[in-house]
């Protein structure tokens, strides 16, 4: 945010607390200051004042949930995981049926690492099946990680709205199958990424990054036309 833009909020902040100390029971003025505090980033006061909607309010269960929601996402905000996982809680206590309200929880159990809740709430299996084949795979244990991996891809398409294909994934899965001298399958997974390299441009220098592979153990299991397809 550019000085002018925060010189302006800071005015309007200080309008609104102007009208708190007449007012101070009117929850309009304590979300609206507290959004602000948040564009801002000052972030404990729009806790201060997402607090204080929270304790003033009377209103339905719906509209309270949106007030935990945004505490609770304040919390997330600050890295404060467990009481933003209170909060998303309350929410979804009083409006059970709202995906945000589980999409935020998730993301929050997600970054405590408790995957399997963050399963539970529906969201991010994918990134869930990936870190824990990576981890995996750098114990050795090469079957599970083709497991997991393989459940990464096929959750990653069910789950996101983006092209179903995440060449690191397929990358990662044809490593492992290498590590078990499944050629055949690393060679599939291999050739998959390169298909879909024109469309994710984000991973640079593919065929290095594939002919990296291509030891030369692996180059005597294959025949020499096969290899050139790469």
């Amino acid at each position: 945010m550019g000085k002018k833009e925060d010189d302006g909020s800071l005015k309007v902040i200080e309008e609104y607390t102007e009208k708190i100390v007449k007012n101070p029971n009117n929850i309009d003025y304590y979300i609206d200051r507290g959004d602000i505090y948040f564009s801002i980033r000052e972030l404990e006061k729009a806790l201060e004042d997402y607090s204080k909607v929270i304790e003033l309010s009377s209103y339905s269960n719906s509209t309270k949930g949106r007030y935990y929601r945004d505490r609770g996402y304040t919390y997330y905000c600050l890295k404060e995981y467990k009481k933003a996982i209170e909060d998303f809680s309350k929410a979804i206590e009083l409006e059970p049926t709202d995906r945000d309200y589980h999409n935020n929880r998730g993301n929050a159990y997600y970054y405590l690492k408790e995957y399997e809740k963050a399963i539970e709430e529906g969201w991010f299996t994918y990134r869930y099946y990936h870190a824990r084949g990576e981890l995996y795979y750098y114990l050795g244990e090469y079957e599970k990680a083709v497991e997991d991996y393989s459940k990464a891809i096929k959750n990653y398409s069910k789950e996101t709205d983006l092209f179903p294909l995440r060449i690191d994934y397929y990358i990662d899965r044809g490593d492992a199958y290498y590590c078990l001298k499944e050629y055949e399958k690393a060679i599939k997974d291999y050739s998959c990424a390169l298909e879909f390299k024109s469309i994710c441009e984000e991973v640079e220098d593919l065929e290095k990054i594939i002919s990296g592979h291509l030891d030369s153990d692996f180059k005597k299991h294959r025949k020499q036309e096969q290899l050139d397809n790469f």
